[in-house]
């Protein structure tokens, strides 16, 4: 979900080299507080669109996709005979 946000942001040119800064603390490159911004409003915008197939019988948002399977995965783990099955998406 993040690589691809990334690169669409960089694809689109709203991510940017003005966005992100070098920080000699942790010999990283980090994102400036704009390019903090943009990222987060592209997270939120694609955590908003909606799909179906993606688990078996559901449809809804990414969002909820991703909570429905973090309740499936702490099934799995309480009553291990159960199966856990993947998002599969595109």
């Amino acid at each position: 979900m993040v690589d691809q946000l990334a690169f669409e942001a960089a694809r689109r040119n709203r991510l940017t080299l003005q966005h992100a800064r070098h920080d000699t603390e942790c010999d990283g490159v980090l994102l400036t507080t704009a390019g903090r911004e943009i990222a987060l409003d592209a997270y939120e915008r694609r955590m908003l669109h909606t799909t179906k197939g993606a688990l078996p019988d559901f449809a809804g948002s990414f969002r909820r996709h991703l909570h429905r399977q973090a309740q499936t995965l702490a099934a799995c783990v309480h009553d291990p005979p159960r199966t856990l099955v993947g998002l599969t998406w595109r």
